[in-house]
């Protein structure tokens, strides 16, 4: 418990923490470069950027060509939300193709 206390995580804490859904949220940007909608997807670290996409197009029945950007960069569908640098909250665009 002495961890908890002086805000030095152990293990066990950090294990949680992977394992904890987060929300973010996907912004589907219209060609007029308005906002054409917000989903929110839950997902944990350890989820792979193209199963958060594939939740995204599910809950948005949305299964046309789409550029995903974060921070920026077009999101690789390879990396873990971890590896891409999603964190709770995160904010990514969806454009056409």
């Amino acid at each position: 418990m002495m961890n908890i206390f002086n805000g030095v995580p152990n293990n066990e804490q950090h294990q949680i923490n992977q394992f904890t859904f987060m929300p973010v949220k996907f912004k589907l940007i219209e060609p007029d470069e308005q906002i054409g909608g917000i989903i929110v997807i839950h997902f944990i670290l350890n989820d792979k950027v193209s199963d958060i996409i594939q939740k995204y197009r599910k809950i948005a029945v949305d299964n046309k060509p789409r550029k995903f950007i974060f921070n920026g960069l077009e999101l690789n569908g390879d990396l873990t939300a971890a590896e891409a640098g999603i964190t709770n909250n995160a904010e990514i665009l969806v454009y056409n193709k």
